[in-house]
């Protein structure tokens, strides 16, 4: 099942970088996003969220992070993913607690910065 998914998921993707068809683009965002909620690895699933956000899909793609960090608690790059999501559409307090939850799954990684409370009113 795996290997069909991914071959499903690569097919779809294709299909959406050549189509013209609003319609068409539509169906393939969303089977893109049906496809990749049976993906059993985050991989597969933080790909689709890439190209549906490429696409425009980002209710799509916000719904299939959200789901992704449910089914992979530990994946850091999937609330790496919703964080980035939130923060693109404003819901800025949203992606903090993403940031939270980056930090104990990666304490260490300076990367990350929980923006103190001065910064937030700006």
């Amino acid at each position: 099942p795996t290997l069909q998914n991914e071959f499903k998921l690569r097919n779809r993707i294709v299909q959406l970088t050549t189509t013209n068809s609003s319609a068409e683009l539509n169906f393939i965002k969303n089977e893109i996003y049906m496809i990749s909620m049976r993906a059993n690895q985050p991989e597969l699933r933080l790909l689709a969220i890439s190209y549906l956000l490429e696409n425009q899909a980002n209710d799509l793609a916000l719904k299939l992070a959200l789901d992704t960090t449910i089914e992979f608690p530990n994946s850091y790059s999937s609330w790496v993913a919703l964080s980035s999501i939130y923060e693109a559409i404003g819901q800025k307090d949203t992606a903090e607690v993403a940031r939270k939850v980056m930090i104990q799954l990666d304490p260490l990684n300076e990367g990350i910065k929980i923006k103190p409370e001065a910064e937030k009113s700006k």
